[in-house]
């Protein structure tokens, strides 16, 4: 067996055969699940989309409006130093946190490299306060 791991973009393309071959979105459905089993599409992904084929619009790239997007931002006293957008399928574990750690620690000795002159090391400052959204 082939070690192929479709993406959102080709089980939407299948979909879109599903739909084409008049099949009805609950047996679209079904087919992804047999083809693609955990890759597949949600049932209600399935009727969203067949509803957006009805209307003519076959187009199945992902749309990004309404998705979140989380950017970590880090910046000193003049501007920003070092930031990192997260893909909408990662989360912030100890282990990227540690290494965002790392990748600003390098971007401070390159921005400010004073500081390395003065003290051997970054001194980072976290208020650990839950963040909101405005």
């Amino acid at each position: 067996m082939s070690n192929f791991v479709p993406t959102n973009y080709d089980v939407r393309t299948s979909l879109i055969f599903c739909y084409r071959s008049k099949e009805k979105a609950s047996q679209s459905h079904q087919i992804l699940v047999e083809a693609f089993s955990g890759h597949a599409l949600s049932r209600a992904h399935c009727f969203r989309c067949t509803q957006k084929f009805q209307s003519g619009d076959l187009d199945v790239r992902n749309d990004l409006i309404g998705k979140k997007a989380r950017l970590r931002v880090f910046w000193d006293q003049c501007s920003v130093i070092w930031y990192d957008l997260l893909q909408s399928d990662q989360t912030v574990n100890g282990d990227r946190y540690q290494q965002q750690l790392a990748n600003l620690n390098h971007a401070i000795r390159q921005k400010h490299p004073k500081y390395e002159a003065r003290q051997h090391k970054v001194i980072f400052l976290d208020d650990n306060a839950p963040r909101i959204a405005l």
